[in-house]
């Protein structure tokens, strides 16, 4: 198990937040933190998009979405993007670290992640930054010609 860090529970959380899909799944993130974790004593950012050349539309949040983030004490951080904007979005998350706090310890969670427990008792090392892997092909796959999943619940 890895060390905790010498001040683990001073840390931020961020997500990217933007108009549509990515601000209602930032909002339903916001209320599992808050719910699950209520001695969270971080800061909540949704680091927001701003409007540029990258974007043919505006990307900023709705402001009712905008409105229930800062209800769950979110503080919205708005960034550039130099470099990525619409065309390869995976790319804001990479462009969002220059609108972080600098020298504050941050976890980073994509916006369809729920948080079911409290993420105060994750021993997060700081003091070592690391990235999780991607994990991918991990749920049973029916033979091409078999039965299918009901026929694995039965099996097992």
């Amino acid at each position: 198990m890895a060390k905790q860090s010498s001040n683990p529970r001073t840390f931020n959380v961020v997500v990217v937040g933007q108009n549509g899909r990515l601000g209602y799944e930032a909002l339903l993130f916001a209320a599992s933190l808050r719910h699950h974790s209520p001695d969270f004593q971080g800061k909540l950012l949704i680091a927001e998009p701003q409007p540029g050349p990258k974007w043919p539309n505006d990307p900023r949040l709705k402001p009712d979405i905008r409105e229930a983030l800062e209800g769950l004490d979110a503080e919205i951080v708005p960034f550039e993007c130099k470099h990525f904007g619409a065309d390869y979005a995976y790319g804001n998350k990479i462009e969002m670290l220059s609108a972080l706090p600098k020298g504050e310890p941050f976890v980073f969670f994509d916006t369809d992640t729920l948080i079911t427990d409290n993420l105060m008792e994750v021993p997060f090392d700081f003091d070592r930054p690391s990235a999780s892997l991607r994990r991918e092909g991990t749920w049973p796959k029916p033979p091409l010609y078999g039965p299918g999943y009901g026929y694995l619940e039965i099996a097992l």
